[in-house]
């Protein structure tokens, strides 16, 4: 369908921040990639898509509850308060090389080398990144991360979840600093932040290691869907900071010093760029440090919310019988094998149009179903010889299983 081509356009002029490098090395490396994994009942989580953030931030100790409170206007703050704010996280701030050696020869082996940036959220060494940043990880994967005064320690991937762009990294320390502490970042919310704030950006862009941007927020919500992530479930900020290859992981910060965003993406052309919102994302945080991965509920379709614009692009190269007759609502644009969905009939070209008999405008209030629970759904659908019809399908909702690529 034409909305796989659409968001394929979307996602062609959003770039990571990472750019892979490789050189031929002899020297074999290795060294095993621990991924810790815990377990908890399903039956008992829920996700709630409108919970109380204050309530989730409670468990944190880096968050600051009065964030809120604080000016936003840079005339109360002392004249270098960009060079304030970034001290105040920049201890906290690393860089991450990740190697792989694979062969490229019968004699000689290729080291291929990703670099990235991320943050410490524990004093026992516990590193918030991007996925991508580790995507390519195997076996014989290798992963330094350098502190701001520039000491390295062997890192591993402790969880790492692809369709939130989150990973958590844990820290090894030598062994004469086995009673090493990192200094955590301060965590601010999101809500004070408005479009046009001062917001600053820390990263290593091409291995340049604490390395400081400045720009504002240009918008202060974007939601996936925005910018062709279907298969995302975060909110981001749209800033005009620059950002290049290895940014990406590194804190967004207001002007008080506090992470209020991962950079992760930027446009073909500078002054856009997205950092992932990071207090809408402490429930996803928090999963990945206890859980080693986000539960999440699921019933096996691609989707994208329908508005009049995208309807209009659709009436453009989409043949009339396979138009949607509604320009409001759920578009599902892939359906996963033996998925809640595909037993239930829900076919490729449906539109989503009330969920629980309450109308649904976006794609994005899906995530708020609960786990293990029945769900009533109107779909209206297009018969080639009975024209646009109404279907009343019952789906049960599951566990989002880690090889599905759709939610």
């Amino acid at each position: 369908m034409f909305i796989r081509r659409l968001t394929q356009t979307l996602h062609h002029h959003l770039r990571p921040n990472l750019r892979p490098t490789s050189r031929t090395r002899s020297k074999n490396l290795s060294i095993a990639l621990a991924v810790g994994v815990s377990t908890l009942s399903a039956a008992t989580l829920t996700i709630h898509a409108d919970a109380d953030p204050a309530a989730r931030h409670a468990q944190w100790p880096w968050f600051n509850a009065q964030a809120k409170n604080h000016p936003t206007n840079t005339s109360e703050t002392s004249n270098n308060f960009i060079a304030d704010a970034a001290e105040k996280v920049m201890d906290s701030v690393v860089n991450i090389l990740m190697e792989t050696e694979v062969q490229d020869s019968w004699f000689s082996k290729k080291t291929v080398c990703s670099r990235g940036s991320g943050f410490f959220i524990t004093a026992d060494g516990k590193v918030l990144t991007n996925a991508h940043v580790v995507e390519d990880h195997s076996v014989g994967s290798k992963i330094t991360v350098t502190t701001s005064d520039g000491l390295e320690y062997e890192a591993f991937i402790h969880a790492v979840d692809f369709l939130s762009d989150l990973a958590v990294l844990t820290v090894i320390p030598d062994n004469t600093d086995l009673d090493a502490l990192w200094k955590p970042v301060k965590l601010g919310s999101t809500k004070p932040m408005r479009a046009g704030d001062w917001v600053v950006s820390i990263g290593n862009p091409f291995g340049l290691q604490n390395t400081v941007t400045v720009g504002i927020v240009s918008s202060q919500r974007r939601k996936s869907v925005e910018i062709g992530r279907t298969d995302s479930r975060v909110e981001y900020f749209q800033t005009d900071c620059i950002i290049h290859s290895g940014s990406s992981g590194g804190p967004l910060v207001n002007i008080h010093g506090e992470v209020i965003g991962i950079n992760t993406m930027r446009a073909d052309s500078e002054g856009i760029s997205f950092a992932i919102k990071v207090d809408h994302s402490l429930d996803m945080i928090n999963q990945l440090l206890h859980l080693g991965k986000i539960v999440r509920p699921w019933i096996g379709v691609g989707m994208v919310s329908l508005n009049p614009y995208v309807w209009q692009q659709l009436r453009l190269q989409t043949p009339i019988e396979q138009l949607p007759q509604t320009d409001a609502g759920v578009l599902i644009t892939s359906i996963a094998k033996d998925s809640p969905a595909d037993k239930a009939g829900i076919r490729e070209g449906d539109v989503i149009i009330q969920v629980n008999d309450a109308p649904i405008e976006s794609a994005s209030k899906m995530i708020g179903l609960q786990i293990d629970t029945p769900v009533s759904l109107i779909l209206r659908r297009n018969e080639l010889q009975e024209g646009s019809t109404f279907k009343s399908v019952d789906i049960h909702v599951l566990i989002f299983p880690q090889e599905y690529p759709t939610a």
